[in-house]
């Protein structure tokens, strides 16, 4: 499972590189975008990061 997290804490840094380097009043709808699949990312981390903790 750990490797699942990495994988997902890996896209962050391309993700928010592309969405800093746009202007969001001239690219408002790119920048939606990519800024609402940098969200679903962090919720796959979220919930790798919870399967990856073991159940008590």
């Amino acid at each position: 499972m750990t490797d699942l997290v990495t994988l997902e804490h890996a896209t962050s840094p391309p993700h928010l590189c592309a969405l800093y380097s746009l202007d969001p009043g001239r690219n408002a709808e790119a920048a939606q975008v990519i800024g609402s699949v940098f969200v679903e990312e962090m919720l796959h981390l979220a919930l790798a990061e919870r399967q990856a903790i073991p159940s008590r």
